[in-house]
């Protein structure tokens, strides 16, 4: 694993959910009501807050992740009771190179995004509900839980195919 050089893809995996929840916390905090005052807002913003927006964006983005893999991974794992249902963990560090490669390229960077994807978005909607006045809040609410929905199932997808890609990798020699 530790010649996985770190690409684009996962750089966005922790970035954009981070964005997202950067911004969100930006029209929560500037009390923005419609697209008009967002983008009065907006040109009012210097370079030095841009700079921030993206280092909080990382770091955001990288705290998800966290979440991601220290609590939802063990709850996928601790749920599983059928050991060839579980996620082979050492595949990561066993596999051979190339087939780590793809994995991250096929699989496994999509799956992070779409977990920390749902986790910003759902702190997005607590923030956006509970602090914004943003007109049409409640479509945008209904909007993000059929995304969050639609993320979740294709996140189990790509799941329960990174176990058949590990397991598969584990039985062969």
């Amino acid at each position: 694993m530790k010649d996985i050089p770190l690409t684009n893809y996962q750089l966005i995996a922790f970035f954009i959910p981070g964005q997202l929840f950067v911004f969100s916390y930006f029209i929560a905090c500037e009390n923005i009501k419609n697209i008009g005052s967002l983008v009065s807002c907006l040109q009012s913003v210097n370079i030095g807050f841009l700079l921030v927006s993206v280092a909080m964006s990382f770091l955001v983005g990288l705290v998800f992740d966290a979440i991601r893999n220290g609590c939802i991974e063990k709850c996928f794992d601790k749920c599983e009771k059928n050991k060839s249902k579980k996620m082979n963990w050492d595949f990561f560090y066993t596999g051979k190179k190339d087939d780590v490669g793809v994995f991250y390229g096929r699989y496994f960077t999509y799956y992070c995004f779409d977990f920390n994807l749902i986790l910003s978005l759902i702190s997005s909607l607590i923030l956006i509900d509970g602090y914004s006045s943003l007109e049409y809040k409640y479509a945008i609410t209904v909007t993000v839980i059929l995304s969050i929905g639609f993320l979740i199932r294709d996140g189990i997808s790509l799941r329960n195919d990174m176990i058949d890609v590990t397991n598969y990798k584990k039985n062969t020699p």
